[in-house]
């Protein structure tokens, strides 16, 4: 992608969050890529997560092999 596209990306983050009523309360937003993250979709894309207090996360007991 390039660097305008992923500013535009990410400038909308908010304003998605915003639109599923977790602006105020807060949201995770995650960037998956490659295998070792699971990824099934080659593109660029992103996930906003919220409605739920979410706790630290760690990369203790992943799955890697």
């Amino acid at each position: 992608p390039t660097r305008r596209s992923s500013d535009l990306l990410f400038k909308a983050v908010p304003k998605i969050a915003e639109l599923k009523g977790v602006g105020e309360t807060g949201f995770r937003v995650i960037v998956n890529t490659g295998e070792d993250s699971a990824a099934t979709v080659k593109h660029l894309h992103v996930h906003v997560m919220g409605g739920v207090k979410f706790g630290r996360s760690t990369f203790e007991g992943s799955q890697r092999e």
